[in-house]
């Protein structure tokens, strides 16, 4: 089974890339590391980084795009003030081969703290117009070739597969800081503030046959209520999906599921032309269990549409991991085992945390990894690198010699 240990390039750039590679593979015993190569902004306690023990910001990349390949979209990416003048992917490909270790690339796609989205059509937008400024939309024609673009600048460099995340539709409730809402909005409330109704999302709707403006106008209606406080009563979200503007809302985020699917297919395609592989990281276990890792109700496999994700689809294009958030070895176990039983799936990963909230011991981390073997995954990494007390490493050790 492969195996990584993901980093940030604030851990490389603190602690040194070859010491980090060293504790990697030495002391923790995987395979390589999986480096997030685009990232968005965020405030980490790193407990072990001598640079920095709370750092904040890191949106952008950690290498040297070339622009060249960007032209055709008008979207660029941004260099993260981490990396400064150093191409840190270049480096740390330079001493993994050194090691004998391979590095990954773990890639955020679409979710924009460093404004490369700056032109708003390329921006998410809800169903009253606000744009999402964090938010980049897989619908729209020059995000889907600066996706492409990406994973083909990322594929310059020596790494063997990408870790593709936010190749999808983001959730309402994550993407930007300080995020307040002090209304009451039950889950059908925030799935529809966090639909896409950009005009390229609507251009697909209609497209494909879909009134659009009887679903706005059907969205609004629902939400208007909860927002004036006139009213809390919680609809079944199923029922609610499909009765609403009397079908055509199921409809349209079925299209919005057709513009993933596709999406994720050029990328793929772009990294079979490279000769490499890519991961899909499904994020929708991973929000369920991500405050406290003790998620509960059905397997969050069950909610990945609410991203955009139609994960047999998907599996069919491409090995998919699952961000196995939990404290249980049970709980673990039941995430994978919703899409190990999908047919026709290219292949199944766990992405596990050996530390807090998830984990206290290497006896617990023995215990799900043993999880992960029994639902046939072809992959398991760890996250993350910086967030970790170093005495982690040794669990995942112990855990990867069974």
């Amino acid at each position: 089974m492969d195996s990584s240990l993901f980093c940030l390039p604030i851990d490389l750039a603190g602690e040194g890339i070859a010491p980090v590679v060293a504790n990697a593979v030495d002391r923790a015993g995987v395979a390589g590391v999986s480096l997030a190569v685009a990232y968005h902004d965020a405030r980490d306690v790193l407990p072990h980084n001598p640079l920095r023990r709370v750092s904040y910001g890191g949106a952008g990349v950690c290498f040297r795009p070339d622009a060249r390949r960007y032209a055709r979209c008008g979207l660029s990416p941004r260099i993260s003030g981490v990396a400064g003048d150093r191409d840190v992917l270049r480096e740390l490909c330079e001493e993994a081969a050194r090691r004998g270790a391979a590095v990954h690339a773990w890639t955020v796609f679409l979710h924009d703290d460093a404004g490369i989205g700056a032109a708003e059509d390329a921006q998410v937008r809800n169903v009253y117009g606000d744009p999402n400024p964090t938010g980049l939309c897989p619908a729209n024609e020059a995000v889907r070739d600066y996706a492409v673009a990406l994973t083909e600048d990322i594929f310059r460099y020596p790494v063997t597969s990408i870790l593709a995340e936010a190749l999808s539709y983001l959730p309402f409730d994550h993407g930007y800081h300080h995020e307040r809402a002090f209304v009451v909005l039950p889950p059908a409330a925030r799935l529809l503030l966090g639909a896409c109704f950009c005009r390229s999302c609507e251009g697909a709707g209609r497209r494909a046959g879909v009134d659009v403006e009887h679903v706005r106008l059907a969205v609004r209606g629902y939400l208007g209520p909860l927002l004036a406080g006139t009213r809390r009563d919680e609809e079944p979200l199923e029922a609610l999906i499909s009765s609403l503007a009397d079908g055509e809302l199921a409809r349209y985020l079925t299209v919005r599921s057709e513009q993933v699917t596709t999406l994720v297919a050029a990328v793929c395609s772009a990294a079979r032309a490279a000769g490499r592989d890519l991961t899909f990281l499904d994020l929708s276990a991973g929000i369920k269990g991500w405050s406290d890792g003790e998620p509960s109700g059905a397997p969050g496999g069950e909610s990945a549409w609410h991203l955009g994700i139609d994960i047999d689809a998907i599996g069919r294009l491409c090995p998919v991991s699952v961000p196995a958030y939990a404290r249980s070895r049970e709980r673990v176990a039941a995430e994978l085992a919703y899409y190990a039983g999908r047919p026709g799936h290219a292949g199944l990963g766990a992405l596990l945390r050996p530390m807090a909230p998830d984990c206290d011991s290497a006896e617990n981390l023995c215990a799900k990894l043993d999880a992960v073997r029994a639902a046939g995954a072809r992959r398991v990494d760890f996250y993350s690198y910086g967030f970790m007390p170093l005495g982690s490493l040794d669990w995942i050790a112990a855990a990867m010699d069974g």
